[in-house]
């Protein structure tokens, strides 16, 4: 079996990996995190600006598509720099699944 990520993983990977070292810097993170008794809206605007919260959803329902590998592929990115907050993502992410 192979567990390399496909070209357009790949690529994906990128992309994110850019996103988040331009958008969502380590210590900007890290002063949301400090304020944890308020939502980071802030954080959440940028992930729903490029929409990330698509992730998974498929494009005919306005998502950006892809599978559960595309969306660990994107939580692995965010949290090399917003570990404390990937859950703002992740919970809306997950659980919508459920629902749908």
């Amino acid at each position: 079996m192979n567990f390399e990520l496909s070209e357009e993983q790949q690529l994906f990977q990128d992309t994110i990996r850019k996103w988040v070292v331009n958008e969502c810097p380590k210590q900007w993170c890290r002063e949301l995190e400090k304020k944890e008794h308020e939502y980071p809206q802030e954080l959440w605007d940028k992930l729903t600006e490029q929409g990330f919260n698509g992730v998974g959803i498929e494009e005919k329902y306005g998502g950006l598509g892809g599978d559960i590998v595309m969306q660990a592929i994107f939580m692995r990115e965010f949290a090399r720099h917003a570990s404390g907050l990937v859950w703002i993502w992740g919970c809306t992410s997950f659980i919508r699944k459920r629902i749908f």
